[in-house]
């Protein structure tokens, strides 16, 4: 990747990161309009940015599967 395609995928990563998630897929459409190359390597690194965070203990995916499993817990009926 070039240095001027580097600075545009830049660009567009931190605005769509910066959006509210039900916005990114629009913003990321607009800001690359018809250029795909430049969306290609966005949505590539966006992967794998979502990839990282996954794993990450304190990502909102495994903050959700520790509150779901502490709700069954605590669900569950107390045996005499």
């Amino acid at each position: 990747m070039d240095r001027k395609l580097y600075e545009r995928v830049q660009g567009v990563i931190d605005k769509v990161l910066a959006a509210q998630d039900l916005d990114r897929e629009d913003l990321l459409k607009e800001l690359v309009a018809d250029d795909t190359e430049l969306e290609s390597e966005v949505r590539s690194l966006l992967a794998v940015l979502g990839d990282a965070d996954d794993r990450h203990p304190m990502s909102d995916h495994n903050l959700k599967e520790q509150r779901r499993q502490l709700d069954a817990i605590i669900d569950e009926p107390v045996s005499p």
